[in-house]
C-alpha cells in the first residue's frame, strides 16, 4: 500500500512537502493485528532474507528516554467517537528525531476498531496520518478501557520497509504511546 508521507523537518506549513513511501513487507492477514501480525505465520512462509539478516546486524537502537520523546501522536492521549455519526478519525504520527522509526499498532479493542495503515516504518523528520474507525459499538457507550498502542523503535537502520523479524528482535528496546478510546452519544 502507498502511505502518504509528510516531511516535518520545517514546522512552517508554506514549507511541508509530500512525498510517497511504499511499504511492501507484510500481507493484511487479520484486521488490525499490529505487532500479533507481525509476529504469526502469513501462510506465506516468509523466511528472513539475507538482506533482513543484515538490517539487524545493522541496527542501532536509539533510545527516546535519553532525550525529549519526539515522536509525538495528535490527539496525544485519547480518540473520542461519537455514537451519532461514528466518523473516521485521524491519528498523526510525527517522528522529529533524525532517525527512522520502525512502528505497529495493536489494540484491546479488536472487533470495534480497524486501523490503516497498521505499522510501517516513518523516515526522520517525517509524520504519517492514520485513519481509526469504529467498526462496532460497544453495547455500554461509558467503556472506557478501549486502549489503542503504538509500539515504535527509533534507530539507525538500513532497511526502509516495516519487517517482522527486525521488530520482534528488538522487542526490548520498543517504546510505547497509549491512546484511551472514548464514546459518546
Amino acid at each position: 500500500s502507498m502511505l502518504e508521507v509528510t516531511n516535518t523537518s520545517s514546522l512552517d506549513e508554506a514549507h511541508i512537502t509530500k512525498y510517497s513511501l511504499l511499504n511492501t513487507a507484510l500481507p493484511k492477514s487479520e484486521l488490525f493485528t499490529g505487532v500479533e501480525c507481525a509476529s504469526g505465520d502469513h501462510g506465506d512462509n516468509q523466511t528472513q532474507t539475507e538482506n533482513e539478516k543484515e538490517a539487524i546486524g545493522d541496527w542501532k537502537t536509539k533510545s527516546s528516554k535519553e532525550s525529549d520523546d519526539l515522536l509525538v501522536l495528535d490527539p496525544s492521549d485519547k480518540v473520542v467517537f461519537s455514537a451519532a455519526d461514528c466518523a473516521k478519525q485521524i491519528i498523526e504520527v510525527k517522528n522529529m528525531y533524525s532517525y527512522p522509526a520502525m512502528w505497529a499498532l495493536k489494540t484491546n479493542a479488536k472487533t470495534r476498531l480497524k486501523a490503516d495503515p497498521m505499522y510501517g516504518v516513518l523516515p526522520p523528520k517525517a509524520a504519517i496520518t492514520v485513519d481509526l474507525e469504529v467498526t462496532e459499538l460497544p453495547d455500554d457507550l461509558s467503556i472506557d478501557t478501549d486502549r489503542v498502542t503504538l509500539d515504535y523503535v527509533i534507530g539507525d537502520f538500513t532497511t526502509t520497509h516495516f519487517t517482522p523479524s527486525l521488530f520482534n528482535d528488538l522487542g526490548h528496546y520498543r517504546e510505547k504511546k497509549k491512546l484511551q478510546i472514548l464514546y459518546t452519544i
